[in-house]
């Protein structure tokens, strides 16, 4: 069980002026990186919160970089790597040996999800038209896409065993796709309200679900 006493704030990263759209822990819990409303990838120390690098926003229409809001950001398992999406459509894999950038060649819409699936690196990438890719980088194959959703993909996660990958969107539905073919299995329907976040339970397989409207769902197989 987790031990509640003697929780305490270890240090503060300060963003002023800029939202963090979205956070991400490396695989050895050393760095933390944050997709940044003013188009930057923010990379910090776990340890004591020392900024480590910032990978700068586009100057100019031939630089590379983010020219708007990133939206999600991403380690790859091997932890050598961030990928990025954001608003502008663009996905961009940030190499954390020497900071080198390298855009990857994926359109359509505004990135709105980024999912890095172990243990090869597939990359589950959800877009503003519904639209699910499948890419693993390693293999440097095409991505497969997966079109389902009717609206926004807002959320992805896997299940423990990396057999199952859950999307949530703004269309209200939680959809269910088999790894790594990428069929889709099964679709959960709420009602009422848009889904913003999700994870899987590590051990038996529940997804939980938050909503638009503040509600938290735990979904089980019947």
């Amino acid at each position: 069980p987790l031990d509640t006493a003697g929780w305490e704030q270890r240090f503060a990263l300060s963003l002023p002026g800029v939202v963090a759209n979205g956070l991400a822990m490396s695989p050895s819990g050393r760095a933390i990186a944050a997709a940044c409303s003013d188009g930057t990838v923010r990379l910090w120390d776990c340890t004591n919160g020392q900024a480590i690098y910032t990978f700068r926003k586009a100057l100019g229409l031939l630089g590379l970089g983010h020219r708007g809001p990133v939206r999600t950001v991403a380690f790859t398992p091997q932890g050598d790597a961030i990928v990025s999406g954001g608003e502008d459509s663009q996905l961009i894999q940030w190499r954390l040996a020497d900071y080198s950038g390298q855009k990857l060649p994926l359109s359509g819409w505004q990135i709105t999800a980024l999912l890095s699936i172990p243990p090869d690196g597939t990359l589950a990438v959800g877009s503003g038209d519904g639209r699910i890719h499948l890419w693993s980088l390693e293999l440097g194959s095409r991505p497969k896409t997966l079109v389902h959703h009717q609206d926004q993909v807002t959320a992805l996660a896997v299940d423990n065993a990396n057999n199952v990958l859950v999307s949530g969107g703004r269309d209200r539905t939680i959809r269910l796709w088999s790894l790594p073919s990428g069929r889709l299995v099964r679709t959960l329907t709420a009602p009422k309200h848009n889904i913003t976040a999700l994870a899987c339970h590590p051990q038996d397989g529940r997804i939980v679900s938050g909503d638009q409207a503040g509600q938290v769902q735990v979904w089980t197989a019947e």
